[in-house]
């Protein structure tokens, strides 16, 4: 048994991608009458045996490091895990991928919903106006009343994991699982030593860390910034090939193929997870049912104090992660996760096939699966500090991409809306309605209602004529607000 060395190349000869990954072995070199098989811990007789019958040939093994398996696996792989980050849950479970955004039956429904209530328009103005405000004032009552809920239940002491410094101070280190964090990032290279500062001050042993910061292809001068820095060795740096989506989500499906950890977590670049964090979780997943998949860390912002922006933002996630999404857990409906410090049971994950790289808010999407799957989701008492949008612009465009992104999410999962009732139940189909499909959809009513509210606001306005629609449900609104 030696070691791979410096010189390596791919051959044709090559083991089924499924049984590589299982083995972690890849063929490195091929002669007459054997093959050279790179490993990264001895194979077993019987695996030796296995992959003789498979290849044809005697199986020399050489040991590699898990830096060297990347390298060869990309080199050896790079479409067959291409395939695996881009398709697999298009092609396991078409229905629960967002690669096609609209079904047939989706845009024949939406267009004869538009057609109906354009004849009713021009049939009983008043009568349709009066229908489609009833529906809305249901959806605002159901959403304050699931909200007013969330926020009592999200008071209570048990809604969330709590775990004392006692506790994490007595943890047994030699029996901590191997933990994989996934750092995806582009374009980012400006705050990489804050990042591996920050990863450093956690408290978890670091022979038990698997930290894979997740790199395009194009992003050269990160790739260039990380290779001079030599980072320890529980650090793998790992190109993600270019290839259409170009997505988080997609880079998080190419690092977690081949993700060590039982525990695997995502942090962004700019992340600042509190130093305890993964010793909390491991006692929280110790305390949890085996049905318990995902647990969220608490998120807020380390420039709350930046400007005005920064300082609703911070608003926003206090109520939200003290508040209203350990509520949301309580009441046992389906969960939009945050964007960031997600721990999941790592084979449970990749089973789920994990994100989806052509939805936008991934996470919010997986949740929905993860509860469809039976799957529960908890909440931990430890914060992961971000930084706040602090320019309007960016704030514009961020949000613009999670309504897009609830959006995408709803429809994907509403293709087959008797189907998801049977599957998550009567609680759960409300519980979608309300916090996936009202939270991007209730502003633009607010909007509506604001503008329809005031005459003159209206007539103030230069709103084109040709508009039958607009104008017809102005006019009904009008008509319903002076008879009510």
């Amino acid at each position: 048994m030696g070691r791979i060395g410096s010189q390596f190349a791919i051959y044709s000869s090559k083991i089924p991608e499924e049984i590589a990954r299982e083995y972690q072995a890849i063929v490195v070199h091929t002669s007459l009458n054997q093959v050279v098989v790179a490993v990264a811990k001895i194979l077993t007789k019987d695996q030796s045996i296995f992959l003789e019958s498979i290849l044809g040939y005697t199986v020399e093994q050489v040991l590699a490091t898990h830096t060297e398996l990347e390298l060869l696996w990309r080199q050896a792989y790079t479409s067959e895990l291409m395939a695996i980050s881009t398709e697999k849950l298009a092609v396991d479970s078409p229905d629960q991928s967002a690669r096609t955004v609209f079904t047939k039956r989706q845009i024949i429904g939406m267009l004869g919903l538009l057609i109906a209530i354009i004849i009713g328009m021009f049939i009983d103005t008043f009568k349709v106006v009066l229908i489609i405000n009833i529906i809305i004032q249901i959806a605002y009552f159901l959403v304050s009343t699931l909200k007013f809920l969330m926020i009592m239940r999200g008071t209570r002491t048990t809604a969330q994991i709590r775990v004392s410094d006692e506790e994490v101070a007595a943890v047994d280190e030699r029996t901590l699982p191997i933990y994989t964090i996934l750092v995806p990032m582009y374009k980012e290279s400006r705050v990489i030593r804050e990042l591996i500062e920050n990863l450093e001050r956690l408290d978890y042993p670091k022979f038990k860390l698997d930290i894979r910061l997740l790199i395009e292809e194009d992003d050269v001068e990160a790739l260039e910034l990380l290779r001079s820095m030599k980072l320890p060795n529980y650090y793998t740096s790992i190109v993600v090939p270019h290839s259409k989506p170009k997505t988080k989500p997609k880079a998080c499906n190419y690092g977690l193929i081949h993700a060590r950890g039982e525990y695997v977590v995502i942090f962004d670049a700019e992340d600042r997870p509190e130093p305890d964090q993964l010793k909390k979780v491991h006692l929280a997943f110790n305390r949890s049912s085996d049905k318990c998949c995902c647990i969220q860390a608490k998120l807020n912002y380390y420039n709350s104090e930046q400007n005005l922006l920064t300082r609703w933002f911070t608003q926003e996630y206090s109520m939200w992660y003290d508040l209203l999404l350990p509520g949301l857990m309580q009441l046992d409906i389906p969960i939009p996760l945050g964007g960031t410090s997600n721990h999941f049971k790592t084979e449970i994950l990749k089973r789920l096939n994990a994100w989806d790289p052509y939805n936008v808010t991934e996470d919010a999407d997986l949740g929905i699966r993860l509860y469809g799957e039976g799957f529960t989701t908890a909440i931990v008492d430890s914060r992961t500090w971000e930084e706040a949008n602090s320019r309007t612009g960016n704030w514009i465009r961020q949000r613009s991409r999670w309504i897009k992104g609830y959006m995408l999410t709803w429809f994907v999962h509403m293709r087959f809306p008797l189907r998801l009732w049977r599957q998550i139940g009567t609680r759960g189909m409300i519980g979608l309605q309300v916090v996936v499909l009202a939270t991007p959809l209730l502003p633009f009513m607010d909007v509506s209602f604001l503008m329809v509210s005031d005459s003159q606001l209206f007539d103030s306005y230069d709103v084109p004529r040709t508009n039958l629609l607009y104008c017809g449900y102005r006019a009904g609104c009008r008509k319903l607000y002076v008879r009510l």
